[in-house]
């Protein structure tokens, strides 16, 4: 699952999202699923026949669903799940009849143009680089003409594809010329699975994209507080030792449900280099107290004075696409004020009841 999806998740989860960035969940998440079915059945058909990743950007370049490597090929294939009609005309791409800004078979070829490039550069400039664009829906139709470069293959035929694939990795035999001097590109039986892999992975990166970073419109919608991953009640039980929902199909230790809620908050905030306590306790809703947070950062975290404060290496920290100073100074602004409030409010309560507790 890609870090955006996962970043998504997390804010629809707690009602944060825009109409926009919802539809957007949506296409993601039927991406995900499709690349988790076409991995299963890669690795039903082959076994350990083949090596196999999912989700490998190479070299900030290109994006594999799905890398492959076979005795007799690399295959990128690129898994593709619309919830509607599909069609590809004379190099135009229409979707429910509307012509797509973004052409994904011409985004596929210009990735196959780089990713050959790319095997070139780290020496496997003999090894056959091979894609194939893979679409999953399976109730829709996809069309597709013969003017695009590489095979387009719809759900009823991917089995067969992948069949296909198998029969040619199993009859492979490469020339000795696989074997000449120090390169080890192949063996007698084919390609040398490992040694190819191993290769291309010289070239992995990080991705070349990361979810939108928080902005003032999810800190002001966010549900802040500790929350049931099953039925997503946001009013749980928290005793000194164990986090509890009443639907009965969640019950955690306390220290696990807080350092699951730290990590979420920490990749959310994957544009900031650092963490702060009060901004833990601030979105944990002051459900938990300081301290406990504190112990948990100090145990997980690598820690680093900031002034007179002790802040912690956000280990989910990406450079920014863009300069973000004054957003990270309207955020940490906005969860100040918020957490004094939040803070005022304790103090109030606290003193009401000693009140009330003193007249009895």
């Amino acid at each position: 699952m890609s870090g955006e999806l996962k970043c998504l998740l997390a804010l629809e989860r707690r009602g944060a999202l825009s109409e926009d960035e919802l539809f957007l969940l949506q296409r993601l998440e039927a991406g995900d699923r499709g690349e988790a079915e076409l991995l299963a059945m890669v690795e039903s058909l082959f076994g350990e026949e083949v090596w196999v990743r999912r989700n490998v950007w190479l070299d900030r370049q290109v994006e594999c669903d799905l890398l492959v490597v076979t005795r007799a090929r690399v295959l990128n294939l690129n898994a593709k799940f619309y919830q509607g009609d599909f069609r590809y005309v004379d190099g135009k791409a229409f979707f429910n009849q509307s012509e797509l800004r973004s052409n994904p078979v011409l985004a596929f070829q210009r990735s196959m143009d780089r990713l050959r490039e790319l095997a070139r550069r780290c020496g496997l400039e003999d090894v056959p680089i091979d894609g194939r664009l893979v679409f999953l829906n399976p109730d829709y139709s996809v069309s597709v003409d013969g003017s695009n470069v590489w095979p387009c293959v719809g759900r009823a035929d991917v089995l067969k594809m992948l069949q296909d694939l198998r029969a040619e990795a199993g009859g492979s035999r490469l020339g000795t010329g696989y074997n000449s001097g120090s390169r080890r590109t192949g063996t007698p039986r084919g390609l040398d699975i490992n040694w190819v892999a191993s290769r291309l992975m010289t070239l992995e990166s990080e991705s070349k994209y990361w979810a939108a970073p928080l902005n003032l419109s999810h800190l002001q919608k966010i549900y802040r507080g500790l929350l049931c991953p099953s039925c997503g009640n946001r009013h749980l039980s928290v005793s000194q030792r164990v986090v509890e929902c009443a639907c009965g199909h969640y019950r955690i230790s306390k220290e696990q449900a807080v350092w699951e809620a730290v990590q979420e908050f920490a990749m959310l905030l994957h544009d900031q280099p650092v963490l702060r306590t009060s901004e833990l306790e601030w979105y944990l809703g002051g459900e938990v107290r300081r301290g406990f947070i504190l112990n948990i950062l100090k145990e997980n975290f690598e820690m680093t004075r900031l002034g007179r404060f002790t802040v912690f290496q956000n280990p989910f920290y990406r450079e920014p696409r863009e300069n973000c100073v004054q957003r990270l100074i309207d955020r940490e602004d906005y969860i100040k004020r918020n957490s004094t409030i939040q803070n005022m409010n304790r103090i109030t309560g606290a003193n009401k009841y000693n009140k009330q507790t003193k007249r009895k």
